[in-house]
């Protein structure tokens, strides 16, 4: 063997264990004859390089994937927290009533009139136990508010007979919003069974 074989074999073995460039590698290859064992490491080489790129790119949608769930998960939560008690989807159907609940009032009926801002209902004159009642649906925005003014000789009353951001889940699964309107007060309940007073006159 030669000066020259013996020099380049040191350097063609150092360069498969640096990775050295692949012209150069195979220069050397032709000084040492020894393609084989070249053909073999220069596989294993590439081998190696190709499992470190696939890592790589394996890390890097994870880490995507990873962001884009921590994304979505924030904005459900913020929605959440932006309207508590509102469904995510319009529409839904509600029935809203509002009963005369006064022992006696023959003489002087309770007088209701309510509207929304898209919307009037008009009012009535309600002896006892008359009711006002209309049904609606929920936008999607959660924004749906229809308000009523009640009169009962000197006494007045404007209170909100339905506002989806407090009443979506109050009325139930069966969305009925009832109001007893009594002489001390006002009666909320979403099954005309448990009466629970919201507010008085005053």
């Amino acid at each position: 063997m030669t000066e020259r074989e013996i020099g380049a074999g040191q350097e063609l073995g150092s360069a498969l264990s640096r990775g050295l460039g692949w012209r150069r590698v195979e220069e050397l290859k032709l000084v040492t004859g020894r393609n084989e064992e070249c053909e073999d490491r220069l596989r294993g080489e590439r081998s190696n390089r190709l499992t470190i790129a696939l890592s790589e790119s394996m890390k890097i949608s994870i880490s995507l994937l990873l962001t884009l769930s921590v994304a979505i998960v924030l904005f459900v939560v913020f929605m959440s927290m932006l309207r508590p008690a509102e469904p995510l989807n319009g529409g839904s159907e509600y029935e809203v009533r509002v009963v005369n609940g006064f022992t006696n009032n023959s003489s002087l009926p309770l007088v209701i009139w309510c509207a929304s801002k898209d919307s009037e209902l008009g009012g009535r004159a309600l002896q006892e136990h008359d009711d006002f009642s209309w049904r609606l649906k929920t936008n999607i925005w959660g924004t749906t508010h229809f308000w009523c003014t009640m009169k009962w000789d000197q006494m007045r009353k404007s209170f909100d007979a339905f506002k989806a951001s407090r009443d979506a889940y109050r009325c139930g699964t069966a969305r009925k919003c009832s109001w007893l309107v009594k002489e001390d007060g006002f009666y909320f309940s979403n099954d005309e069974v448990n009466w629970q007073k919201d507010f008085p006159w005053y």
